[in-house]
């Protein structure tokens, strides 16, 4: 493990077996806009609850849609922006819906911070999939943990595939999976 000092006071450590570099200390500036961390996590295929988002004009709330990651996440600094990136493949096993949604979480608050949405206009042999795409930006709310989350409303499939107008099935093995990705941008 190395350290930085500066006046007796640990600036910052690197941990030898992540060889990730932690900063200690808020008075740490590095150049705005210099990536600190970026992690990246994945969402493995999965079945979930076809549970919806009302569809109206209120922002969906925690308990409402189906969960389908949840990651503890600590900043490093109080000094960045966070930039959260989410994809996913949501699909359906049976004729379900025409639209379907991802939201993302904090464990702070009841509110989405973010919604996609996708539509496929169809009658009772469409069957609907989507590729959601998220991106959020916040400032850091310091160094202590929190929970990110994503839901989803009307699929009942993650990262299954939908070809040929057939309901959602198992493709492509392990490969088939999605990604959440945290960067952390100096300010």
């Amino acid at each position: 493990m190395g350290t930085l000092q500066v006046g007796g006071t640990t600036l910052a450590t690197k941990n030898s077996s992540t060889g990730k570099v932690d900063l200690h200390d808020s008075n740490v500036h590095l150049p705005a806009g210099t990536v600190i961390r970026k992690t990246y996590y994945t969402i493995n295929r999965q079945t979930c609850s076809r549970v919806r988002f009302p569809n109206d004009n209120t922002i969906p709330q925690r308990d409402e849609g189906s969960e389908i990651f949840s990651q503890v996440y600590t900043p490093s600094t109080s000094n960045c922006n966070l930039i959260i990136t989410a994809y996913a493949r949501l699909a359906e096993s049976s004729d379900n819906a025409n639209d379907m949604t991802m939201a993302l979480f904090i464990s702070d608050s009841d509110d989405a911070l973010i919604i996609g949405e996708d539509y496929t206009a169809g009658d009772g042999s469409n069957i609907s999939s989507a590729n959601i795409f998220i991106m959020h930006s916040m400032s850091s709310w310091g160094t202590t943990a929190k929970t990110f989350s994503l839901r989803v409303g009307d699929a009942n499939r993650v990262n299954y595939s939908n070809s040929n107008a057939s309901y959602a099935n198992e493709k492509y093995g392990s490969a088939f999976k999605s990604a959440f990705v945290v960067e952390e941008i100096a300010t």
